[in-house]
């Protein structure tokens, strides 16, 4: 069959499962049709520059970039094993990212140097229509300053409405909070380091109109929050060495909020009641709730199985809320995993075989979405 017979929609589908250098490669200087259905393509989707061959890469930059330039939306950079040196390439070509005037989206991957970072994300500050940033995996081993000022130029990024972070830099733990204040972030994630619990209320100050947010907490250093927290509306939190009076603490500051995903690891545990009083008390909104908690039980787990799940057996679980949660352990083991259903995490770690009760009238057969 001839390409060139396909309607456009069926051409754009195509598109899709091919890479930024084959569709170069294969489509464009055909004809004036493929080279349209492409730049369209590209301001749809965008370039991605991930894996790939350093002689398409400067083929794309020296003869097809200038021309679409400014109609690219969406921008992948990459500085993995198998495309080294890519931004300093990107930039001896004479390209700045100034000149991509209709760019939405920059994600910035395996990047090991902050300077770099912090040179590329200087010249955002002139990208009015970027909404979107990812830095994804960049480790930053032998650089010992400069993620204050990384995290500040975000943060003044006029337009900037979805961050997601995922840097280290050399020996750092804990993410440096910004200086100045972003009138525009409304979903944040930040990987790979984690915030302290005193500075929650700091970090939602200085993001004011922040409705998203997935990270880790520590308690090191905690201060209760005396202040309300307004804007929070959905919290995905991984708490770590945090008592559950210090969750309690966080959460009765957040009215508003409607969605909420815990994780707890080898912490004292919240049983039903105690999250019933939370909620009841300081989250009328809340409609979906979803947690992950491993305990340490080193007493009979069957006997402690029997009494978490009783304390999701009233009520407010079973009848207003329709919440069911199970636990699951090894009898040689000594961790209680307590989880809502159905199971809703990236990953279930555990030891075989696996014992496992449930509040839900199906019991064991309940472990996906209706």
């Amino acid at each position: 069959m001839d390409l060139e017979t396909l309607p456009d929609e069926l051409l754009f589908g195509i598109l899709e499962f091919l890479s930024t250098a084959h569709l170069f490669r294969a489509f464009y200087g055909l004809n004036r049709r493929f080279d349209t259905l492409l730049l369209e393509h590209f301001r749809i989707h965008g370039l991605d520059f991930r894996s790939i061959s350093q002689h398409d890469f400067d083929t794309i930059c020296r003869h097809h970039l200038p021309l679409i330039v400014g109609q690219v939306t969406s921008l992948h950079l990459s500085e993995a094993y198998d495309t080294p040196e890519q931004a300093h390439y990107f930039l001896e070509h004479g390209f700045a990212l100034r000149q991509f005037t209709g760019l939405r989206s920059l994600s910035l991957q395996h990047f090991i140097s902050i300077k770099k970072i912090n040179k590329i994300l200087s010249e955002c500050c002139h990208l009015t229509n970027l909404t979107h940033l990812k830095l994804d995996d960049c480790h930053c081993w032998f650089d010992h300053t400069g993620e204050d000022t990384v995290i500040d130029i975000i943060w003044s990024l006029p337009k900037l409405i979805y961050c997601s972070l995922n840097i280290k830099i050399a020996d750092q733990v804990h993410f440096t909070l910004p200086t100045v204040i972003s009138f525009s972030i409304k979903y944040l994630i930040i990987s790979c380091v984690q915030c302290l619990a005193w500075s929650i209320p700091y970090l939602f100050e200085y993001t004011p109109y922040l409705r998203y947010y997935k990270g880790y907490f520590n308690a090191l250093n905690y201060g209760f929050i005396s202040s309300p927290i307004s804007s929070a509306i959905t919290l995905d939190l991984c708490f770590l060495s945090v008592k559950p009076n210090m969750i309690e603490n966080i959460l009765e500051h957040m009215p508003n909020l409607r969605q909420l995903t815990v994780h707890m690891k080898d912490e004292a545990c919240i049983d039903g009641h105690q999250w019933e009083h939370i909620i009841r008390n300081y989250l009328p909104k809340l409609k979906r709730f979803k947690f992950n908690m491993e305990i340490k039980s080193i007493s009979n787990k069957e006997q402690e199985v029997d009494r978490l799940l009783d304390s999701f057996r009233n009520r407010f679980w079973l009848e207003e809320h329709c919440w069911f949660v199970r636990c699951h352990w090894n009898l040689d083991g000594n961790e209680i995993k307590l989880c809502t259903l159905p199971y809703a995490f990236d990953y279930f770690c555990s030891d075989f075989p696996l014992i496992s009760k449930s509040t839900h009238p199906r019991g064991e057969n309940y472990s996906s979405y209706d």
